[in-house]
């Protein structure tokens, strides 16, 4: 980040959101904080996908700040923190058994599977009310694509809570897809447009 701000790539914002991203990564990382063990680390993490490195990419390419991009992060946001807590169910006993804290055992397993879809649908309702905030519909639309991917994570969540058969393999691809193609998806349609 400081080279980025030395070679004259960039401006403050800049260095603000790298010496951000230096303390998230000391705070969730080392002690006295060591936060990745809490059961908050989770949030540092999608605080720092979903906010701090889009805020990043966005101060490189611009020197003013937009606010469509303050809009984006928070559906970001959330599709991050639903994608690590779905990504903590399938090692749920092996946390316990080490003694590691993830946001699912703060939260319990059954807790977590509400948490979760909520999360879910909520980002996309968000992104289906981004036309009432300024954003037009042909940039937030595309991303409603990924809708069925993520009700079809939802349902086999479920299923896997209501005591179903846990296929975590196939469990395990679902959620990086999910978040991937919606952000995806979102960045396409920027470019696109």
């Amino acid at each position: 980040f400081f080279s980025l701000l030395l070679a004259g790539f960039g401006d403050l914002s800049v260095g603000i959101l790298g010496i951000a991203a230096v303390l998230i990564f000391i705070a969730h990382s080392l002690p006295p904080l060591f936060i990745a063990r809490t059961g908050y680390g989770e949030i540092l993490e999608a605080f720092l996908l979903a906010a701090i490195y889009p805020l990043l990419g966005y101060s490189l390419q611009s020197s003013n700040f937009h606010y469509a991009v303050s809009i984006l992060i928070f559906p970001l946001f959330l599709q991050v923190v639903a994608y690590l807590l779905a990504i903590a169910f399938p090692r749920f006993g092996r946390d316990d058994d080490q003694g590691t804290h993830s946001i699912l055992h703060r939260l319990t397993w059954q807790k977590a599977v509400s948490v979760h879809h909520i999360l879910l649908l909520a980002s996309y309702a968000i992104v289906c009310l981004m036309p009432f905030a300024g954003i037009p519909w042909s940039l937030s639309w595309p991303v409603l694509l990924g809708l069925p991917l993520a009700i079809l994570q939802i349902v086999w969540l479920q299923h896997i809570a209501d005591g179903g058969k846990a296929l975590w393999k196939v469990f395990k691809i679902l959620p990086p897809v999910s978040c991937i193609l919606f952000s995806y998806l979102f960045t396409f349609s920027f470019w696109s447009h």
